[in-house]
């Protein structure tokens, strides 16, 4: 399992209060986040998402803490990850529930978690959604290996499948043809689309993450260029979860911290 992600990360504080006395949040984006991190068991890595922050602390920071222990059967697995989201719940709560606001619009991350289960041939992958009051948490079925984008990935989708999602919802809702004729006409061209010549299943660990890498960069350029302030940005870190011959997790860093009138490292 490889995770790559760039820096730019977006926090979210009140600041004043609604017509309504109720805290208006304001958000604020930071260029040098680390927001792949693992736990201190090392059996866990996660990949964090959106607005990051519960209160004045980051969510990476109080998963970096945490002890999970995770290389465990499935249903070991299964109640950890539970307690797990009930514990960063509870985090949500303390923060934001004394402030009159409603739970869904308590700031909150997505996260992507991985884990090995004991005596498993390939790691876990669960979806952990608390952007939108209680949290929503769904496992990622992996029937095989290849890719799956989280956050802002319009660009990268386009490159990986050869055409706009948003332009497939306009040609839908507009031509004259019935939505499954043109749902076909896209299934026909889905075989030629890149992300379908790709053989995930021989790829090695460093081409793996050559190709995660590429398609953040993709995302990152493509966002520098267009319109508006850009949701993606800084260097990208990647941690990687590897199952042979044993689980462990290696990082690569993007950056590292530095004096930042002195030469980079």
């Amino acid at each position: 399992m490889v995770f790559a992600s760039d820096s730019k990360v977006t926090t979210a504080a009140p600041s004043g209060v609604d017509g309504e006395g109720k805290p208006v949040f304001q958000h604020q984006s930071y260029d040098n986040a680390f927001k792949i991190v693992h736990d201190r068991t090392q059996t866990a890595m996660a990949l964090f998402v959106g607005t990051v922050n519960f209160g004045p602390v980051d969510a990476m920071s109080v998963f970096s803490r945490m002890e999970l222990g995770l290389d465990a059967s499935p249903l070991i697995q299964d109640a950890k990850i539970l307690d797990l989201a009930s514990t960063l719940q509870a985090r949500r709560e303390s923060v934001w529930g004394g402030l009159g606001l409603e739970k869904t619009r308590w700031p909150g991350p997505l996260v992507l978690l991985a884990a090995p289960p004991a005596q498993g041939l390939a790691p876990r992958l669960w979806h952990l959604d608390f952007s939108k009051g209680d949290p929503v948490i769904q496992e990622l079925f992996l029937t095989g290996p290849g890719v799956f984008l989280e956050g802002s990935t319009q660009q990268t989708l386009s490159l990986l499948y050869g055409f706009d999602t948003r332009l497939r919802m306009s040609l839908r809702d507009t031509l004259s043809a019935s939505r499954p004729g043109v749902e076909e006409a896209f299934s026909r061209f889905s075989p030629d689309s890149p992300i379908n010549k790709i053989n995930f299943w021989a790829m090695p660990i460093q081409d793996a993450i050559d190709l995660a890498v590429f398609l953040a960069q993709v995302q990152i350029q493509m966002e520098r260029f267009l319109p508006g302030p850009p949701t993606c940005g800084g260097p990208i870190d990647v941690m990687v979860m590897e199952m042979s011959p044993e689980p462990r997790i290696r990082s690569f860093p993007g950056k590292q911290l530095h004096h930042p009138m002195g030469p980079r490292p």
